[in-house]
C-alpha cells in the first residue's frame, strides 16, 4: 500500500499552467488550461487536452478564492484518454508558506463539504 505524506482531496477546479524551461525556469509556452482532479500538499492530478511530456516542468496557478497559489511541479504520470490526457504532477521547489496555503485551501474545502452535507444540500459542485 502506498503511503502519502498529505491528505488528497478530490476536487474539480479549472486552472492555468505554463510549460517551463527547466534550466531558466522561464515560460516556454502560452498559458494552457487544466482541470484539477485531486490535490494534496505534495502534488495534484489534472486533465487537459494539451499533450505534455513526462518529466516536463510546469508552473501551475490555482485560485483559492482569495489569491493565486503558484507552484512548480514535474509531470510524473501521463495517461492518454479518449479526447484528453490525465496527468500526475509532483510539486518541486515548493516553499513552506506555499505548502501551508495549499493545505489550508484543502482544509477549507473539506469544511465547506461537511457543512453542505449537514444541511442536506449535497456538495454544491464538489466531488
Amino acid at each position: 500500500m502506498e503511503k502519502r505524506n498529505f491528505y488528497r482531496l478530490n476536487y474539480n477546479l479549472s486552472f492555468d499552467f505554463v510549460i517551463l524551461n527547466p534550466e531558466s525556469i522561464e515560460a516556454i509556452s502560452n498559458p494552457m488550461i487544466g482541470v484539477l482532479k485531486d490535490l494534496s500538499g505534495g502534488g495534484l492530478s489534472f486533465s487537459s487536452e494539451e499533450d505534455v511530456e513526462l518529466d516536463q516542468l510546469l508552473e501551475v496557478k490555482i485560485n483559492d478564492g482569495k489569491s493565486l497559489i503558484l507552484v512548480l511541479g514535474k509531470i510524473v504520470r501521463k495517461q492518454k484518454l479518449e479526447n484528453h490526457y490525465l496527468y500526475g504532477l509532483e510539486f518541486v521547489y515548493i516553499d513552506e508558506k506555499t505548502q501551508d496555503k495549499l493545505v489550508q485551501f484543502i482544509f477549507n474545502v473539506q469544511r465547506k463539504e461537511k457543512v453542505m452535507k449537514k444541511l442536506g444540500g449535497g456538495t454544491n459542485g464538489f466531488e
